[in-house]
């Protein structure tokens, strides 16, 4: 499945970062199966602006996506209709709808 484009996705981080939502934790399952909806591991780098490795590393559990990172790939998540298809738990699940 390929993702809907990100236009605008830098300029929205920020009204993301300040919106009241459940903590998303990324662990490797989460970040894989979102990546897995249709970008290689360098499509989805390219999308964060990351390099292909990190994407790895959050893949290989070596270290999670922090900060801006982490709201970038909620965007995305929310954007392609990701739903928690990684079967994280009750603290990986979707962040709270707003009605």
């Amino acid at each position: 499945m390929h993702c809907p484009p990100l236009d605008g996705l830098y300029e929205t981080v920020y009204a993301l970062a300040l919106r009241k939502r459940r903590p998303v934790r990324w662990d490797a399952a989460r970040v894989r199966a979102l990546r897995r909806r249709g970008l290689s591991q360098q499509a989805l780098a390219d999308e964060l602006g990351v390099r292909q490795a990190t994407v790895s590393d959050w893949e290989r559990d070596v270290s999670p996506p922090r900060g801006a990172s982490g709201c970038m790939l909620l965007l995305l998540a929310e954007r392609a209709g990701f739903s928690d298809e990684a079967g994280g738990g009750d603290d990986a699940g979707e962040p709270e709808s707003s009605g």
